[in-house]
């Protein structure tokens, strides 16, 4: 179960270029929390990111077991 106040939670930021768009994961939620040791998500679905000097966006599924792929 995930606890905001975990000291081992790790956070991973992107660079203040990068958009995300199109987010539509299980749940309607924003953020993807991952289980440790099996990796599974309750969060999946896609998101869209590009960045501001690309007109390239990429589209990332995350799967429920944990995959994530474009």
């Amino acid at each position: 179960i995930y606890n905001a106040l975990d000291p081992e939670n790790e956070e991973k930021k992107l660079p203040a270029s990068t958009t995300i768009s199109n987010t539509a994961l299980q749940g309607g939620g924003s953020e993807v929390v991952f289980i440790r040791l099996t990796g599974a998500t309750g969060q999946y679905g896609i998101v869209s990111v590009s960045g501001l000097s690309s007109a390239v966006t990429k589209t990332i599924t995350i799967e429920q077991t944990g995959v994530v792929h474009e």
